[in-house]
């Protein structure tokens, strides 16, 4: 029984592993999508200075907040999965915490930040640019959750507690 529970457990954990790099991917894909939409909306923006373009960037830069916001919840939620899923799950930890630490490491939350401004401020050209890197590095994001999605799921369990649970079947199967 206590095998059983410590393998219910294992499994619980490594299920656990493998939820959090969904819930993480799936919150990169809505983030992409969401990037698309305002990349979209930036090519489209009226060129003329009046009422309408003034709303229309107003609405992107808090459409930028909500996605600033995003990455920021998502960054902590893979440092907090990461350490989570350390003992159990080596290379899963190892990967959301490098997805973690790519966010860190592209500026993705300063870009996201820095484009609000550039939305209204510089020429459509420049604004578009910026929002192709901001693209780019969610898909590098989501390549690596990706990764980290394939780990949790591909995980083996280790060859010394493998071994050890051949032993235990040898035994039952002498007892019988």
């Amino acid at each position: 029984r206590l095998d059983d529970a410590q393998r219910k457990l294992q499994d619980s954990r490594s299920d656990r592993a493998q939820r959090d790099a969904d819930a993480a991917l799936q919150q990169v894909e809505d983030l992409q999508r969401q990037q698309r939409e305002v990349q979209r909306d930036v090519r489209e923006l009226p060129t003329d200075r009046g009422p309408e373009r003034s709303r229309q960037v107003a609405d992107l830069q808090e459409r930028k907040d909500q996605m600033e916001s995003a990455v920021q919840n998502l960054e902590r939620d893979l440092d907090r999965s990461a350490s989570g899923a350390k003992a159990d799950n080596p290379e899963t930890a190892r990967q959301m915490q490098a997805a973690a630490d790519d966010i860190r490491e592209s500026k993705l939350k300063e870009k996201l930040q820095y484009s609000k401004g550039t939305i209204d401020q510089w020429d459509p050209e420049s604004a578009v640019t910026l929002e192709l890197s901001i693209e780019n590095d969610l898909q590098s994001l989501h390549d690596r959750l990706e990764q980290a999605k394939s780990a949790a799921s591909n995980q083996s369990e280790d060859p010394m507690e493998q071994a050890l649970g051949n032993a235990r079947e040898l035994v039952r199967g002498m007892e019988a």
